[in-house]
């Protein structure tokens, strides 16, 4: 159960993170904090053992072609932070720099690369590949290799940075 330090109000103007009781922001003097949403902070996330469907896969060989009804053509991220989503295609790139990354992650991104990881449907399943991320790429908490492909599935969250978790939907 989280106490009243482990929540926070971010200043929508400076974004400075102020105590929960802050009416007014210690840095920039903005006097509507009362407004803002409660943020609960949350600790980096443990390592936890590897797990079964985190392991790197070995390049598949090419999958036999599929009708448009069987491919799977997109994947659903949520952003548990905007509680955005953002439906990604086979080689969508992720991060500060990608293509329609304002539809889905917060505004304030420098925890997270420019070029952080690509998700990529292989035929069979979706991966997951951290692009050499600084603060690195985690899937259920383990983190990833940077330049290894790891199998994503449907329930998965994604860390890119403490700011940034992601969860997987497949539609």
């Amino acid at each position: 159960m989280a106490d009243i330090n482990d929540k926070v109000r971010i200043c929508p103007t400076c974004e400075e993170v102020n105590q929960v009781t802050a009416i007014v922001c210690g840095k920039c003097g903005n006097a509507s904090l009362a407004d803002v949403p409660i943020t609960l902070l949350f600790e980096e996330p443990e390592l936890a053992p590897p797990l079964i469907h985190a392991e790197p896969v070995a390049p598949s060989p090419p999958a036999p072609k599929k009708t448009a009804a069987e491919r799977e053509d997109a994947l659903t991220l949520i952003c548990t932070e905007t509680k955005r989503a953002m439906r990604v295609v086979s080689g969508s790139e992720l991060g500060r720099e990608a293509a329609g990354r304002g539809e889905l992650f917060p505004e304030d991104l420098d925890t997270v690369s420019r070029r952080h990881a690509r998700i990529v449907h292989n035929g069979v399943h979706w991966e997951l590949e951290d692009l050499g991320s600084v603060n690195g790429t985690y899937i259920n908490s383990q983190k990833i290799e940077p330049g290894k492909r790891y199998s994503v599935k449907n329930g998965d969250i994604l860390n890119f940075s403490r700011r940034c978790t992601l969860k997987v939907v497949e539609s």
